[in-house]
Formats: structure tokens, C-alpha cells, sequence
């Protein structure tokens, strides 16, 4: 997928979104504001650390939706481009706190730490070779992420298409 804009999910907690993605991600909340669709909800904007277009995460915190599933033609992955040098402290960090990581792996060449959020969205590192992947100007090793612990930009999304879900079993 290529030219990506934001990707869009759904948290169940709001406060514990926050905390995850400031706080053990890294990424910067560039935005909260409350839906125009729905008056009674908000929006939690995440991004890089200068806040680049086409760098934005962002979640709509509802905490009686059920939990999310997977299916053909869903995002089931979202990727974040990070500098080779930072998956070992990354995995730590993630350790330390508790999160659901697995040991890195290789995809078509790629060092990739895959790794869940706190509502078990699917997350990963992309170990990009380059020692910034990108510039300050879009939030690399020039911006600033919280504390510096982080430089993660979203990279990518992977798309379930694997196998079929049966009609009805999606939204298990």
C-alpha cells in the first residue's frame, strides 16, 4: 500500500490507548477532539514527532465496542519504520512493560518486531537499514519523539488475505 493517509481504529479504553502509544510507542499526540459524527466520543491523533501529514494514527476510544477480529480485505497489521539499532532497546522497552512482543523475524528481508497493543491490535517495528530513515521533516531522528525513545513513523499496513472468514464469523 503505498501514498497511506492515517489509519483509523478503535480503543477501549482511552486513557490506556494514550499511555501505550505516548508513553511505550513513543509516538507524539498531535490531536483529541471530539467527533463531529458523534458529539458523545473523541479522537486520539497519534504521529511522528513533528506531527507529519501521512503519519497519523488515529483511534476513536468506545468502551463497550466488542473486541475487534480479522478478516479478508482488513487491515491486520500496522507497521512502523524505526532505525535498525533501535528493535534491542525497543524489545526491552516493550518487556519491561508488559506488552505482548514476540522475538524479531525476517520478512523479505527486513528485521520486523511484531508486537500487540493493549486491545491486541496487531502492531510491528520495521527495521529500516538506513540510520535515519527519515529526515526531521518527517519526524526522524532530527524530530522529537517522547524522550527520544522513539523515532517510529508509520511504514505500512499489511491487509488480511489469507484465508476466507465465513459470513457471520467476522465480528467474533
Amino acid at each position: 500500500m503505498t501514498g497511506l493517509d492515517h489509519v483509523t481504529a478503535i480503543a477501549s479504553n482511552a486513557a490506556v490507548n494514550l499511555a501505550f502509544y505516548r508513553d511505550i510507542l513513543g509516538l507524539r499526540l498531535v490531536k483529541q477532539t471530539v467527533s463531529f459524527d458523534d458529539p458523545g466520543s473523541h479522537h486520539l491523533c497519534f504521529s511522528n514527532g513533528s506531527g507529519s501529514p501521512g503519519a497519523i494514527l488515529i483511534f476513536f476510544p468506545h468502551p463497550h465496542a466488542p473486541p475487534g477480529g480479522f478478516g479478508v480485505g482488513q487491515v491486520d497489521e500496522t507497521m512502523f519504520a524505526v532505525p535498525e539499532a533501535s528493535i534491542g532497546s525497543s524489545t526491552e522497552r516493550f518487556i519491561a512493560h508488559g506488552v505482548d512482543v514476540t522475538t524479531p523475524e525476517n520478512r523479505l528481508d527486513e528485521t520486523v518486531l511484531p508486537f500487540q497493543d493493549r486491545d491486541r491490535m496487531r502492531l510491528a517495528l520495521v527495521a529500516l537499514a538506513a540510520a535515519n530513515p527519515y529526515p526531521a521533516s518527517m519526524g526522524g531522528a532530527g524530530g522529537s519523539a517522547r524522550g527520544g525513545r522513539s523515532h517510529a513513523r508509520p511504514h505500512g499496513c499489511g491487509v488480511g488475505a489469507s484465508h476466507r472468514v465465513p459470513r457471520g464469523e467476522r465480528f467474533r
